[in-house]
């Protein structure tokens, strides 16, 4: 049996941007409007092997949004065609990467500023799962009862708490300087962290800090903890319920993979939410995913 996922992605411009620099890549490429109410939202269910992403366009380059959209598209064309082409899943996924630091290099090459852009992003095979990132963007994994993040800032901030401990004060002229990037030769290391196996029930959120930084891990650990607390009572169905319920047990995924889907979907709506109520002024984008018993038939 190889595990299926469940996604909900989101993102919306931040209330002083002109433009969302943030984009998700999440079974194609969301980049919402121009103002907070123009959001671009998506959910459904897909089949390993694949990968997610969210990409923050660096605040201060004139081109955050152009850097994000390029870095997007390469990493998406680069992994796929990489596949398409037979090579291994991570022969694949360093393809990507790599041809996203190429076009991001490139686009800076070509324009009157700079185009920068964090990113962090899981890619899934054979129920496991290899975390990559450079930024601040950050990847976390629920399994009950914690929740647990897989990514550790590229800042200042981070090396401020490093040295001062996890809940001291950052100063606020380094608290949002990353010290990783793509688009910069000299900063675009994206660190490839080693597989780890996938359980089903596992709940996935990559998000960039326009949420993070507005929303604690606390709050981020109870809205995942509401999705796999759906996993366990749909665990309590019947199989003969769930397939009565199917109009296409040959083509749909299991009506509990939709409800695990609008489950993702609710718990980002509250993690934004919480957000927009804190007058969150960055773009806010994430990417929830949940691993669930689902067979191809």
């Amino acid at each position: 049996m190889t595990l299926r996922f469940a996604y909900a992605a989101f993102t919306a411009c931040g209330r002083s941007h002109e433009a969302n620099e943030d984009r998700a890549l999440m079974d194609g490429i969301l980049a919402g409007g121009r103002l907070p109410d123009e959001s671009d939202n998506r959910q459904g269910t897909v089949s390993q092997p694949f990968l997610a992403a969210v990409f923050d366009g660096v605040g201060g380059s004139t081109c955050g949004d152009a850097a994000a959209q390029t870095a997007a598209e390469a990493l998406e064309l680069g992994f796929s065609y990489a596949l398409k082409k037979g090579q291994p899943f991570d022969h694949a996924l360093d393809a990507g990467i790599e041809a996203c630091r190429i076009a991001t290099s490139e686009l800076q090459e070509t324009i009157n500023g700079t185009a920068l852009a964090a990113v962090a992003g899981i890619a899934f095979d054979q129920d496991t799962a290899t975390v990559f990132h450079a930024g601040d963007v950050r990847a976390l994994r629920f399994r009950s009862p914690y929740a647990m993040r897989l990514t550790r800032d590229h800042s200042l901030a981070q090396q401020y708490r490093d040295e001062h401990g996890e809940d001291a004060e950052v100063p606020a002229d380094i608290a949002h300087v990353i010290t990783r990037c793509l688009g910069d030769e000299r900063l675009d290391q994206v660190d490839v962290e080693n597989p780890v196996p996938v359980l089903e029930g596992d709940v996935f959120l990559i998000c960039s800090d326009g949420i993070w930084d507005c929303v604690t891990d606390e709050e981020i650990e109870i809205a995942l903890a509401e999705v796999a607390e759906v996993i366990s009572s749909l665990n309590t169905e019947s199989e003969e319920e769930a397939d009565a319920e199917a109009e296409d047990a040959e083509q749909a995924p299991a009506p509990n993979a939709t409800k695990v889907e609008l489950a993702l979907a609710m718990a980002l709506d509250e993690l934004v939410a919480r957000a927009y109520s804190r007058n969150a002024y960055d773009d806010t984008t994430a990417v929830a995913l949940c691993a669930v018993d689902i067979q191809e038939t």
